[in-house]
Formats: C-alpha cells, structure tokens, sequence
C-alpha cells in the first residue's frame, strides 16, 4: 500500500519540460556521471562525515566557536536531510519522468519510487 500524502499535486509544466529535456539528453555514460555527482550528495554519506568532523570537535581540545559550528553543521545537514523527507510524506506528487517518458528510456532506469 503506497502513502498518500495531505496534499496532491500533479508535476509543474516547467517540471515537465525539464523532464522532456532531460529524457532526450539522456545516454548511459551521463547517467553514470551524474549516479557518482549524487552519490556525493548523498544526505547519509553528508551526514556522516559532518557527524565524524563534530564528534572530532567535540572530542579533542579545539577551540569553543569550532566546537559551536560544527554542532551548527551538524544541525544544519540533519535539517537538509529531513525537510525532504517530511514534505515528500506531507505531498504526493508523480515523478515528471513517470508522466513524460513512455516508451524506450536510453538504458536510463525510471527515478527511484513513483
């Protein structure tokens, strides 16, 4: 059973042509490039790096205003990691690719859960 959140809405026309745009640019090779871009953005591999530099500061004696921003970090990328999260349990909303692509994709796979 798929959630449906309180809001629905259907994808933006700029979403769309986005997504008209990207479909026909699309190839594996860009596909591949862009899967390790966003393996580095990736909210858990963020999080935890920022999680090793807090517990660092926290850890060894540095100086107080380090120790501050990097709680300000942490809080910070936890936040970032979280808001989606809740907006997308809050929304529903169709991916644009699902509404757009139809048919043969390039060898691109479809984009994570409808």
């Amino acid at each position: 059973m798929s959630h449906r959140g309180l809001v629905t809405l259907p994808p933006s026309r700029i979403d769309l042509a986005i997504s008209r745009r990207c479909a026909r640019a699309a190839t594996p090779a860009r596909e591949r490039a862009v899967r390790v871009l966003t393996w580095f953005a990736d909210e858990n591999i963020l999080l935890g790096v920022v999680g090793l530099f807090w517990l660092n500061a926290q850890l060894r004696p540095a100086a107080e205003d380090v120790r501050h921003e990097s709680s300000l970090m942490l809080f910070s990328v936890a936040a970032a990691g979280l808001l989606p999260h809740l907006f997308k349990y809050l929304v529903d909303r169709k991916r644009p690719d699902r509404a757009v692509v139809h048919g043969r994709r390039h060898g691109i796979p479809r984009a994570g859960n409808p």
